[in-house]
């Protein structure tokens, strides 16, 4: 059951739950407010943590319980103020690209429970194939070299 008085959301909070509650998706969400998937599961756990919700569905069923009945202005019904819904969140130029969201840079691997482990194995994965690049590049000039000095 949860509590009575949740704590307040923070303004990010408040516009993933009000979002989850219309039923739009994740990736969505994600576009309209210029943030990655991963940012906004992590909004969903922490409004699960706040609404001690086990599932999206809980969190949206203890959500609805515990907002107020209208959110229309002027219906005297809501004890405050609400906030206007004013359209997605946009970021024109955001991580130097023009336009307005968040770019897929990664492949999905790199979010999610194991990301972290994802990308340490990538990075390590680079810096041993420049090793080996160094490495192959070190020898072929030892050859190089060696053959130089045998035909002279």
């Amino acid at each position: 059951m949860p509590s009575a008085d949740p704590r307040p959301l923070t303004d990010r909070q408040r516009d993933v739950i009000e979002r989850i509650d219309r039923r739009v998706p994740i990736k969505v969400i994600a576009q309209e407010m210029g943030v990655s998937e991963t940012r906004i599961n992590q909004h969903i756990r922490a409004l699960k943590d706040v609404y001690e919700a086990g599932s999206l569905n809980e969190l949206v069923e203890k959500y609805r319980a515990t907002k107020p009945k209208s959110t229309e202005p002027g219906s005297g019904e809501s004890n405050s103020e609400p906030k206007p819904f004013i359209g997605p969140v946009q970021f024109p130029g955001q991580m130097g690209f023009p336009g307005a969201g968040e770019h897929k840079v990664s492949l999905g691997v790199f979010d999610g429970r194991y990301g972290v482990l994802a990308r340490l194995a990538a990075v390590v994965g680079i810096a041993f194939g420049v090793l080996l690049a160094v490495i192959l590049a070190l020898t072929a000039a030892q050859a190089l070299s060696d053959v130089m000095d045998v035909s002279v």
